[in-house]
């Protein structure tokens, strides 16, 4: 009996657990604050700062206030080098200064993926000669023209404070489990978890190794198409050069395809033919070397995709989790909606009643398509579609005609908290 009324109040204890996720406005990009309260703990999750705007004008303060209250940042998860991602993570981590003094926010610790996360190879570490140093620091100039167009219109010059991964090292943040120096694990999708709470865990579904390797192999033969003679070195200027690279690579947008075929009928047959269309998914090396991970807190399963690779997303939850469907509590969608990034199989085993989708009003996500997808995939079910801005595809999904054959309902929630 004892024995019963122990396992009873665990339940209950478990049960009682919160979660609620704060959506910034982040125009085009991403970044969530999750809070995981159990009683008095409290457990907070930074992930992606969106742009410099978004962090200037919204996350900033949030912090500030948070600190003032005695809480912290306990894991700030910075899922790949895009600037609608990362951008405000540089201001964030330049004005906070050092982990042991922060002026912002405590932060326990950072989850990012940079240059010699990724080093899968051991780069000798020397300085560049001149010639080096020309051909490193253009690939940077390019990287400040994007994140000039980010800051509306101020001037960004070439300095080392743009890596992130320098930031994180002279902050000496715990770093992927490393403290001031260059972390010995990179985040992959493993057997291992993270747990960050009693009943409360983080388990990564991408990306995978092959994913790393592929971008490591990418940055190599970018190198070499530029200048056969250059040799692998590694040092402040390269780290900074590495991620700016992946922001050029980023300046190839495919377009959302599917929908501009030929514009679908507002009913069940053409909103079913529009799920079925056939697209392109998304292997581009960085959105697939992007962290996405499984937060579990209790038996509550929320997914944050990142701009992960879906299918290797889906394999690793295969693994886990065999052959039966499961449902989840939650899910972020990828890449902003893309409908490059989601699929119909991934849905029929692992979709759920509720989606955030973080996108802007001045691009083509989410896709129709990807809205068609969420509505013909488990029809039965009562879906809440969170999105912080109302492009044209969302409009013109928002019809009484649509609503007539699935049950949905899009929220407004930038600035606003979702709770689980």
């Amino acid at each position: 009996m004892k024995a019963f009324l122990k396992r009873l109040k665990g339940v209950r204890r478990i049960s009682m657990i919160q979660v609620e996720i704060y959506v910034f406005q982040a125009g085009e990009g991403d970044s969530f604050l999750v809070t995981v309260k159990d009683g008095k703990k409290e457990i907070n999750l930074l992930i992606d700062c969106g742009n410099y705007v978004t962090y200037q004008k919204y996350i900033r303060k949030k912090l500030l206030n948070m600190a003032q209250n005695g809480k912290m940042i306990d894991y700030l998860i910075l899922t790949h080098v895009h600037s609608d991602h990362i951008g405000g993570a540089i201001p964030l981590l330049k004005e906070n200064g050092s982990s042991d003094a922060a002026k912002v926010i405590p932060i326990r610790n950072v989850l990012y993926n940079g240059f010699l996360g990724l080093k899968l190879q051991h780069y000798q570490e020397q300085a560049c000669d001149d010639r080096e140093k020309l051909i490193y620091q253009g690939i940077c100039a390019r990287r400040a023209a994007v994140l000039s167009k980010c800051i509306r219109g101020k001037r960004i010059t070439l300095q080392e404070e743009l890596c992130i991964s320098k930031l994180l090292l002279d902050g000496r943040y715990n770093w992927n489990g490393g403290c001031g120096a260059w972390p010995e694990k990179v985040i992959i999708n493993q057997s291992d978890q993270i747990e960050i709470g009693e009943h409360i865990s983080i388990r990564f579904v991408s990306p995978g190794f092959n994913q790393l390797v592929a971008m490591n192999q990418e940055w190599e033969k970018y190198l070499e198409r530029m200048n056969r003679r250059m040799d692998l070195k590694d040092n402040t200027l390269i780290r900074s050069a590495y991620e700016s690279f992946q922001y050029i690579l980023n300046e190839k947008e495919y377009e959302e395809i599917a929908h501009m075929i030929e514009q679908p009928s507002p009913d069940k047959k053409g909103i079913e033919k529009l799920a079925d269309s056939r697209i392109s998914y998304d292997y581009t090396y960085e959105n697939s070397s992007s962290i996405a991970f499984l937060l579990q807190v209790g038996k509550k399963r929320m997914l944050f995709l990142g701009d992960a690779n879906i299918g290797v997303c889906q394999k690793i939850l295969r693994e886990w989790y065999g052959n039966e469907e499961m449902e989840m509590d939650f899910i972020k969608l990828s890449h902003h909606g893309s409908e490059r990034n989601l699929s119909k199989n991934f849905l029929r085993r692992f979709g759920s009643k509720n989606y955030l989708i973080s996108a802007g009003t001045g691009n083509k996500r989410p896709s129709k398509r990807t809205l068609a997808l969420l509505f013909s995939e488990h029809p039965e079910r009562s879906k809440k579609i969170f999105i912080t801005n109302r492009n044209e595809h969302i409009l013109w999904m928002d019809q009484e005609k649509i609503h007539q054959y699935y049950d949905f309902e899009f929220i407004d929630i930038a600035g606003q908290s979702i709770r689980i």
